[in-house]
């Protein structure tokens, strides 16, 4: 008999922190589910530790990749193996608490909504201090049956891991991670309430996010300030901006990205992103593979912009936009550099 839940868990290089995770999904008071690792060619001992689950509970299965294909990815592996009618995504450096599956599942099949969402903890390794992320900042209290359209406070909650969703809702709508850019992949979660999920919301807490000591060697791919960050917001942007466009709702009262509720905001990132790649990367000005990828992303999203959206941009942004169309790259990042540079 099939489970209701099928519960999917990335693994790549997170010796320190699976057992907890995988732990805290074996404690549920909710045991009817599956569990589905995907092995992402982890260099370390993670692959072992979840075989050693495996072997003592029949509710765990593993997909070993052949190559690094990153988190993206490995969501969907995950996704095309998954049985469950209801799909729940745990990043195994992350845990849950105990009743998170049951409140989730409750809520989904009470109301009958599309996706559930619980409240999330975020929790500082290197300090040890927790900050409530359980939607408080702009939420009263509970959400039910609620959309996009009538309550956009939704674009806070961007992140995908605090939500069970129904599988049939992404297969139907074709709504499954992007595999490029590997960071930023949450983006994914505009699509969905975009795409007319109807949503149900929780302020108890359900999830636990860790946030990785910058000291730590196990450091998460999201804190590194490698000028591959830059480009990934870019090509993720691009990506976002792109189902904009194709369903109409770019630069539309409905547009997350250009949302004052949104949580990532392309205006807002456009105003830094470049003023700080110029000024801390200028070593590397003379047209560095590196650099050059990060404005090749650049373009690539500037070329999707309407010119009635162009035309609404600060004079230095708008500057910006003129340079990378219409010169080539090497010529575009020089004058990009002197536009920006402190």
């Amino acid at each position: 008999m099939k489970s209701p839940i099928s519960v999917i868990i990335p693994i790549y290089n997170v010796e320190p922190y699976l057992c907890q995770c995988l732990e805290s999904v074996i404690a549920q008071s909710f045991s009817d589910f599956e569990v589905i690792g995907i092995n992402d060619k982890s260099g370390d001992n993670s692959a072992s530790i979840f075989e050693q689950f495996l072997e003592k509970d029949s509710r765990f299965k593993l997909i070993h990749h052949s190559e690094n294909l990153g988190l993206p990815s490995a969501r969907n592996s995950g996704i095309s193996q998954a049985t469950g009618e209801y799909l729940f995504f745990l990043d195994s450096d992350d845990w849950i608490s105990p009743h998170a599956l049951k409140l989730l599942f409750e809520l989904l099949q009470k109301d009958k909504v599309d996706v559930a969402i619980g409240g999330t903890l975020k929790c500082y390794e290197e300090s040890g201090k927790a900050l409530c992320r359980n939607h408080a900042y702009y939420m009263e209290g509970d959400l039910h049956r609620v959309t996009i359209f009538d309550t956009p406070q939704l674009n806070w909650s961007v992140i995908s891991c605090n939500k069970l969703i129904k599988r049939d809702f992404i297969q139907k709508n074709n709504l499954y991670f992007s595999p490029e850019p590997r960071r930023f992949e949450d983006m994914l979660t505009y699509k969905w309430y975009l795409s007319g999920a109807k949503v149900s919301l929780t302020t108890d807490i359900t999830y636990f996010y860790r946030q990785r000591s910058t000291k730590n060697a196990n450091g998460s791919i999201m804190q590194t300030k490698d000028i591959s960050v830059m480009r990934d917001k870019f090509l993720a942007f691009a990506d976002i901006t792109e189902f904009m466009l194709e369903t109409g709702y770019f630069n539309s009262k409905y547009d997350p990205i250009n949302s004052e509720f949104s949580f990532t905001n392309l205006p807002r990132a456009l105003s830094w992103i470049l003023p700080y790649v110029v000024n801390n990367y200028s070593e590397t000005m003379d047209g560095a593979e590196s650099l050059k990828s990060v404005f090749h992303a650049f373009k690539r999203l500037c070329l999707l912009f309407p010119m009635t959206y162009v035309e609404t941009m600060p004079t230095n942004l708008q500057t910006a936009y003129n340079y990378i169309v219409k010169y080539e790259l090497n010529e575009a990042i020089k004058k990009i550099s002197s536009l920006y540079k402190k």
